[in-house]
């Protein structure tokens, strides 16, 4: 069975699609504050300086609507599950 077969009969009915992320939203100065936040990102936090690209409008409600689902279903702190990650904290 290939990858996409499996997804589209395992799947939750969403794409296989990779998913988007906001690369430029923090850093090394910023990421626990911005990793304890519980609101959405901002769609600018979704621009790419070094690819000259913008997020569309379309995409960043798609990402709205899967940040909901995701934070409702699951009750995901971000901050927790990031320092959860064994060579993350040390790093920090």
């Amino acid at each position: 069975m290939e990858l996409k077969q499996a997804a589209k009969d395992f799947g939750d009915g969403y794409d296989d699609k990779k998913g988007l992320f906001p690369y430029e939203a923090f850093n090394i100065d910023n990421v626990n504050e911005v990793l304890s936040k519980s609101e959405p990102f901002i769609m600018e936090d979704f621009n790419s300086s070094l690819k000259k690209t913008k997020i569309s409008q379309q995409d960043y409600q798609i990402y709205l609507e899967d940040a909901k689902r995701l934070q409702f279903k699951y009750k995901i702190d971000m901050f927790s599950f990031m320092m959860s990650i064994p060579s993350l904290p040390q790093e920090l």
